[in-house]
């Protein structure tokens, strides 16, 4: 997977609070100096609803020219 057009390593996990499960996705990669990461994160029986719209954010992903100071 990418993000913008940067390698992307994704994590996805569940767990519960309070009863509660979780699921989230997490999508990483280096940028310049940076480590960028976006989360998505829903109940587990909602998570499937909207991945297509996290995916399709992640994709969309613009990254500026690095300033060097």
């Amino acid at each position: 997977e990418k993000m913008g057009e940067r390698l992307t390593t994704v994590y996805e996990y569940t767990y519960s609070i309070g009863g509660v499960t979780y699921h989230s996705r997490q999508a990483v990669c280096a940028y310049s100096y940076m480590i960028v990461s976006m989360t998505y994160t829903a109940l587990a029986e909602n998570y499937e609803a909207h991945l297509a719209d996290a995916q399709a954010m992640q994709a969309a992903l613009t990254f500026r020219k690095p300033i060097v100071g």
